[in-house]
């Protein structure tokens, strides 16, 4: 051991900046030197407290709303999470200082899976919106339909500056100059799939799909700049639905830890 530190906050997530580690948990965010776990700063949630309109205006024993910190991306300076369901924010990872915080629109929620790179903050709203902010500030470069289901999985992003999106169970490949479609992929096969969205990763610059179908669940492999499949068939894996995070492609060979086996 090298050493220990001790937070005003349990921590579940941590990342390695320059020679810092940024670590956050549901309630707290801290920077840690690598080398001696010193602190550089520590930021943490105030204790919530209930609104006028809750029971807690006039019951003193009534239980404050709990908001967390979730969906942690550390990305160019910033680190930003979703606080609660209404709220994004990004802290500055130098300072420590809240950088920006955009609201859902009234009465609407952001839904969990959502993009942040070196340029935006791509996310969805439950009342069937786009959002695209600036990374740096925070302020709206886009906004547009999406569908009212949620992304099964984040955007993913590719090269060229693009983004790929699953909408209406089919694959769109948008600009992130103009957020026009560039490509679109619809998956084969209609009549056999199970009504559930497929789910997305870029692995070694391509571009996976796995597809929930009645009788199995498939990967295919496509190519990122312009949605055409790589191989004449899909991948057939198992029966069960497969963790996307649970792939490695090396080569023309694909690693994947599913059904209690790798395979």
């Amino acid at each position: 051991e090298r050493w220990r530190a001790t937070l005003s906050f349990n921590p579940t997530w941590v990342t390695s900046v320059n020679d810092s580690l940024i670590v956050a948990g549901d309630n707290g965010v801290a920077r840690l030197s690598a080398a001696d776990g010193q602190l550089a700063w520590q930021f943490r949630l105030p204790d919530a407290a209930p609104w006028f309109d809750r029971p807690g205006w006039h019951e003193p024993k009534a239980v404050a709303p709990t908001e967390r910190l979730t969906g942690f991306k550390c990305i160019s300076g910033r680190l930003v999470a979703r606080l609660g369901s209404r709220l994004l924010i990004a802290l500055d990872t130098v300072t420590g200082q809240l950088a920006w915080q955009r609201s859902a629109p009234p009465a609407r929620e952001y839904h969990a899976a959502y993009l942040a790179d070196d340029r935006c903050v791509v996310v969805q709203s439950s009342d069937g919106r786009r959002w695209v902010f600036d990374g740096a500030d925070g302020h709206i470069l886009h906004t547009g339909p999406a569908p009212m289901d949620p992304w099964p999985t984040m955007p993913v992003a590719l090269p060229n500056g693009r983004i790929v999106v699953v909408e209406d169970g089919r694959l769109v490949a948008l600009d992130q100059s103009t957020w026009k479609p560039v490509w679109t992929s619809n998956l084969p096969r209609p009549m056999s799939l199970t009504g559930e969205l497929p789910q997305t990763r870029l692995v070694n610059g391509v571009l996976l799909v796995g597809v929930p179908r009645n009788d199995c669940y498939e990967i295919e492999r496509l190519n990122a700049a312009n949605g055409q499949p790589l191989s004449t068939e899909p991948i057939a894996l198992d029966w069960r639905p497969v963790d996307f995070n649970s792939l490695a492609l090396d080569g023309d060979r694909l690693f994947i830890a599913a059904g209690g086996e790798m395979k």
